[in-house]
């Protein structure tokens, strides 16, 4: 009897400890698990983000508190945060927004009179908001909740004094408010326009569509688009046209249509341009709603000048975009275009473009390697297999050669590329990636591009193997690629692939899904100016107007074995400028005795060029030269039908072409061997800088 009345006594007192701990009293005194910060009215910026991340979540049932109806979710008894209000003002709102769309996060306030205020759901959204007006100053202690308990809540906390700041436009930055008129009935009835002359929404997208629903991975959604064009935007979202938001210049055709499915808090669209020659386009974005309204933006916030357009519980239906050059009529604008359910902004996205370099030390882009060519004919993807690459004597470290580049150039490589690719065409966007034949071999890549600039890529997607994504570049030529290895000792073998797709490291063999090419075609893409700027050359040799020479003998041009009019054998390019050396890797030589041409022309050729040249540059002098691992020679034929012929030039064996104050016209090259039967590998170069020859090319 004693043994039970003390083990009730025991069980009694157990509930008793259990029931105090649970009720322990809230310590809004205590220091706050986050921080916190004095805040002074009209403190900028405004909203106000906490530099650190909030933490919330908790094991005490607000609900349970007596704090007030609104109060539930699961808390710490100490504060979250704490802010501390200098002065009175007239508004203060809290906002509070998970790291999670999907995440139902609570607030809890106490203010400094001792009054606890409490929300959870706020606008229609997940995200909660407590407001004080006539706001003391004082001591604020703040709590984040959560409605499963012990589960922590990330996120960002904000202040502000703006009632105009709601949870559904906040990110890191907000973006411009943007206003949704009701369609005016009376419009509908006006005569339909012709054609061409407003955003017909009713026309195929040039650059595609897709179909998203809430949650889908991986988001962001991206895909690349080429904006611009003749047609002005008028107001289209209700405003006065000096104040309204809609402006530039596109084409009716829509760029991209998003199919949207599912229920969300909110989504939201960005574009972020190429950048030409270190300047990013200025754009516009236009989209219209399933219901018919519009909505457009310019620069997402004061100061930053990439377009954003925001829908909060976006309804189902097509959502149709434009995007628009904002400054200038035919000008185009390329870019990538973001779709995300994430409260992301055109700044702090992760961008899908591989970030450039300038100079990346230590390798040789011009030496010699294994050549590919790239270009309309290519499957795409397309793969080249890498097999047995050891690692060299002249291996590398990248970091340690490239401390500038901490966290973007790592392993080791060769000084030497591993392949040089052809591109013969403009690849507004191009991807590269390599994918090892042994999945625990841990790869690296670094590319170079015609134009100088340098990519490296390592792990993406969770995988070991490397990727580069390349947006904007309007250079042809060679570009050089190296693939080595993270610990510089492991032999490389696996596939290079290159498309200008969605292929990538998990999924290598996707089919390229190449929408609006029409609007990569000559004069879509921007004109730099400096560097070169190549378009993309009609797939059946171009009509010149150029009088043939008569070689030695007599005999007409036409008549001989050379052929200007033929097929190139590496290509052919239009270049504005070449201050930046244009290259193209290719191998000398042929059956056809050049001598027939006469003057200087030695060695043997093909009968079509290997390479043709429109230039439309100015009249400096025009240096072609080639270095390869022989006796080469070099043959120029210009637009005014001369023939300049060479075959040694600056003590070496390689051949150089001056040709002074240069015409604009066709250039067609052809790259010969002196001995007959006889091979030279080796690279082509055309520049306006006379500083670079076969001796420091």
């Amino acid at each position: 009897m004693r043994v039970r009345l003390l083990l009730t006594l025991l069980f009694f007192f157990a509930l008793s400890a259990n029931s105090t701990t649970a009720q322990e009293p809230l310590n809004p005194d205590a220091d706050a698990e986050s921080g916190s910060l004095t805040l002074t009215p009209g403190f900028q910026p405004d909203p106000y983000r906490v530099p650190v991340v909030i933490v919330g979540g908790g094991d005490v049932d607000a609900n349970t508190r007596q704090l007030g109806t609104d109060c539930v979710g699961f808390i710490t008894t100490t504060p979250d945060f704490r802010l501390l209000l200098s002065a009175p003002q007239p508004l203060l709102r809290f906002i509070f927004i998970a790291d999670t769309i999907t995440a139902d996060a609570t607030m809890v306030v106490r203010t400094p009179d001792g009054r606890y205020l409490c929300n959870n759901n706020a606008f229609g959204l997940l995200n909660p908001l407590v407001d004080i007006t006539d706001a003391l100053a004082g001591d604020y202690a703040i709590w984040i909740g959560a409605f499963t308990p012990n589960m922590p809540m990330f996120g960002a906390l904000y202040f502000t004094s703006r009632s105009a700041v709601i949870p559904g436009s906040t990110g890191l930055l907000v973006p411009v408010e943007t206003v949704m008129p009701t369609i005016d009935p009376i419009a509908a009835l006006t005569p339909t326009a012709s054609p061409g002359t407003f955003l017909d929404a009713s026309m195929p997208p040039v650059h595609g569509d897709t179909a998203l629903s809430h949650g889908f991975l991986t988001d962001p959604f991206w895909t690349m688009v080429i904006g611009g064009g003749f047609l002005p935007v008028p107001a289209l979202d209700g405003e006065p046209p000096a104040l309204s938001s809609c402006a530039g210049f596109t084409e009716s055709a829509p760029d991209f249509v998003v199919h949207w499915a599912g229920q969300s808090t909110r989504l939201r669209v960005h574009f972020i341009p190429a950048s030409q020659n270190g300047r990013e386009p200025d754009a516009a974005l236009i989209v219209r709603a399933p219901d018919g309204r519009y909505l457009c933006n310019r620069d997402f916030t004061p100061g930053f000048t990439r377009p954003s357009v925001e829908f909060i519980s976006p309804i189902p239906g097509d959502y149709t975009i434009w995007v628009a050059h904002e400054d200038a009529p035919g000008e185009a604008a390329p870019g990538l275009l973001y779709i995300t359910e994430l409260t992301t902004t055109p700044e702090t996205l992760v961008q899908a473009e591989t970030q450039s370099l300038s100079i990346v030390n230590g390798l040789s882009p011009d030496a010699a390697s294994r050549a590919v060519i790239f270009d309309a004919n290519a499957p795409d993807p397309m793969a080249v297999p890498v097999q047995d690459l050891s690692t060299p004597l002249d291996s590398i470290n990248l970091e340690a050669l490239n401390p500038d580049a901490q966290g973007l150039c790592e392993g080791v490589v060769s000084a030497a590329p591993t392949i040089s690719v052809t591109l013969p065409l403009v690849f507004p966007y191009l991807r590269l990636f390599f994918i090892a034949d042994d999945p625990q071999m841990d790869p690296v890549m670094v590319v170079r591009m015609p134009d100088g600039q340098w990519y490296c890529g390592d792990d993406v997607q969770q995988n070991l193997n490397p990727q580069v994504d390349i947006v904007g570049s309007a250079a042809t030529g060679l570009a050089s690629v190296w693939v080595g290895t993270y610990d510089g000792i492991t032999p490389v073998q696996g596939t290079l692939y290159l498309t200008r797709g969605q292929a990538n490291v998990n999924d290598p063999l996707r089919a390229s899904m190449l929408v609006g090419l029409s609007a990569f075609a000559p004069g879509a893409f921007p004109t730099p100016t400096r560097d070169p700027m190549v378009v993309v050359l009609p797939t059946t040799p171009p009509v010149f107007n150029n009088a043939m020479p008569t070689p030695a003998g007599g005999q007409a041009f036409a008549a001989a074995v050379f052929n200007p009019y033929a097929a190139t054998n590496y290509g052919e390019t239009s270049l504005i400028s070449a201050a930046v050396p244009h290259r193209v890797q290719g191998i000398a030589g042929g059956d056809v005795d050049a001598s027939v041409l006469g003057g200087d022309c030695v060695g043997f050729m093909s009968a079509q060029p290997d390479y043709r040249v429109i230039w439309s540059g100015g009249f400096s002098t025009l240096r072609i030269f080639f270095t390869g691992d022989g006796d080469a020679t070099l043959a120029v034929l210009d637009p005014n039908g001369v023939m300049h012929c060479n075959d040694d030039s600056f003590a070496t064996q390689n051949p150089t072409v001056d040709i002074a104050a240069a015409p604009p016209g066709v250039y067609n090259i052809w790259l010969g061997s002196y001995a007959a039967g006889s091979l030279s590998t080796g690279t082509l170069y055309i520049t306006e800088d006379l500083n670079r020859s076969p001796l420091s090319p």
